[in-house]
């Protein structure tokens, strides 16, 4: 079933006004309105001992699961750049018959921006389409769907000219994001696709 939620994104104190539990204070109060409204409240903690502090804090369970795969062999193939809504719709097409989040359109708005800003965009391959970052150095695809996940990183490997590319797949066992739920956790959510983690 459809299960409303929101995304609380980019936590941050000032260094001048740390350590009097603003952040803290902030989220409960942004879970509690969550809560109010029968909504699940998810967010990407941005080091893996943030997962504590948002469990600690607003009882935020990691859940979510993806797997990451660092892909270095070059393949062959087309790659062709998309705008945010043929990726928005390509993307709900593909994960039609999955469990999965149902992003708004400003959400990938707001990632061509950063696309923009830092190097990257939303690409396809014959069979697949990747929300990527990258530049001379490096290349990370915080989203790939595809049948063949190692196949169609190598043919944007070889797009972005880097050494290697890092990719954020659906299933696996790493966590993902952190959940809170105003009752139970749904067992459901051991298997929904997040998404790019935006930013």
């Amino acid at each position: 079933p459809d299960l409303p939620a929101r995304y609380l994104y980019a936590v941050a104190t000032h260094p001048d006004h740390r350590d009097r539990g603003l952040a803290a204070m902030l989220c409960q109060r942004l879970r509690d309105d969550c809560f109010a409204r029968g909504e699940l409240l998810l967010t990407k903690p941005a080091e893996p001992s943030l997962y504590a502090w948002y469990a600690e804090k607003i009882g935020a369970v990691p859940t979510l699961p993806c797997r990451t795969l660092t892909v270095t062999e070059p393949a062959a193939g087309t790659v062709t750049r998309l705008s945010p809504e043929e990726y928005a719709a390509r993307r709900e097409a593909l994960l039609a018959n999955a469990p999965h989040t149902r992003l708004p359109d400003t959400l990938f708005q707001w990632e061509h921006l950063l696309h923009t800003h830092y190097g990257g965009g939303f690409f396809a391959t014959d069979r697949a389409i990747a929300d990527a970052f990258f530049d001379e150095q490096r290349a990370e695809i915080a989203e790939l769907l595809s049948p063949a996940p190692e196949q169609d990183a190598g043919i944007l490997l070889s797009h972005f000219r880097t050494p290697s590319v890092s990719v954020t797949c659906p299933g696996g066992t790493e966590t993902y994001v952190s959940c809170a739920a105003p009752d139970i956790l749904p067992d459901a959510l051991c298997s929904v696709w997040f998404g790019p983690v935006f930013g």
